[in-house]
């Protein structure tokens, strides 16, 4: 499987080239991108462990990924794995609901950090459209499962996604 993320810059480390942004998925004659955005190091990692990778803003990093994944890779649907947490953290560090909120083009935010449980959460982005929020809490004692139903209706894809726990 691929390592995914795409608000952390690795070009003068170890790691450049062997942690990729994005990855595109295909399966059943749809294509789903799928981004990783990691947590902001500040306050959790020491410094001279996280050097010289750069930490990058993830909701214009996010913005940047969708559109990519949606225009250029011309994905049907778009899922960002996120590490932010579920609300703003400490020093107003963005969240997957500034995710949802603030940018177009994501269909479904995979979430942790804040190890909650968060199932069917649906947030109104930037155009007006629907993002499932999920979080499965913390330690692998849950697993989720995304229903992803698309329909073509009038030249255009019709998106229901539906969570369900898994024991």
């Amino acid at each position: 499987f691929d390592f995914l993320s795409a608000n952390y810059d690795f070009t003068k480390g170890p790691l450049n080239g062997l942690v990729k942004p994005y990855t595109v998925i295909k399966r059943s004659g749809l294509r789903v991108g799928v981004f990783g955005l990691g947590v902001n190091p500040d306050g959790l990692i020491a410094e001279k462990n996280f050097a010289p990778i750069k930490y990058l803003d993830p909701v214009s990093t996010a913005q940047n990924m969708a559109n990519i994944l949606r225009e250029n890779e011309k994905c049907d649907v778009v899922i960002c794995l996120s590490h932010q947490g579920t609300h703003p953290g400490a020093h107003g560090q963005a969240s997957d609901m500034d995710l949802a909120e603030k940018t177009k083009n994501i269909d479904v935010i995979i979430g942790a950090h804040t190890h909650k449980i968060v199932e069917n959460l649906y947030v109104t982005n930037l155009v007006g459209d629907s993002v499932l929020l999920v979080q499965t809490g913390k330690a692998g004692a849950r697993i989720g499962e995304i229903s992803l139903k698309i329909s073509r209706e009038e030249h255009k894809f019709v998106k229901k996604f539906a969570y369900s726990k898994k024991k």
